[in-house]
């Protein structure tokens, strides 16, 4: 993710690209890459220093009151907390389908459906984590493959 982003902080300073790099989240890329559709490929290192920031002290926040209150909720599930993640995930991968026109639906969404059918497939073989992995990994060769093809 860190490699993805440093192409849009190259005049910046060494120090700049490694506060960005170093606190980057799964979730401040995802929020980048929107931002990147919405300001014609721009962004600014105030404005990523500062999302890194705010998602560290929201989890830093959010663990505290978890570990303070979290033995209240004796069954997470009841109200859908273990998916909650995967949720989360879902919409940041929605709002990237939406808000990024360098790329067509149709070819999104055949990039989603071959991960899908990988990782079941890979879920025969492998254990959850590496069937993931290896699902990521073939959706992104097969992206590349069909995005050179057209």
């Amino acid at each position: 993710m860190s490699t993805s982003m440093a192409q849009y902080f190259k005049k910046y300073s060494l120090a700049t690209n490694i506060g960005i790099g170093s606190l980057l989240t799964d979730e401040t890329f995802a929020l980048g890459m929107n931002k990147l559709n919405d300001t014609g490929r721009k962004l600014t290192p105030v404005w990523f220093h500062t999302a890194n920031v705010v998602a560290y002290l929201v989890w830093a926040v959010a663990t505290v009151a978890g570990a303070l209150i979290g033995n209240l909720i004796t069954d997470p599930k009841t109200f859908g907390l273990d998916f909650a993640l995967v949720a989360m995930f879902l919409g940041l991968l929605y709002l990237q389908m939406v808000s990024d026109r360098s790329k067509k639906l149709s070819l999104q969404l055949s990039v989603i459906a071959f991960v899908a059918v990988a990782v079941y497939v890979l879920l025969i073989f492998l254990s959850a984590n590496f069937a993931l992995l290896g699902g990521t990994i073939l959706g992104c060769l097969f992206g590349m493959g069909v995005t050179k093809w057209r």
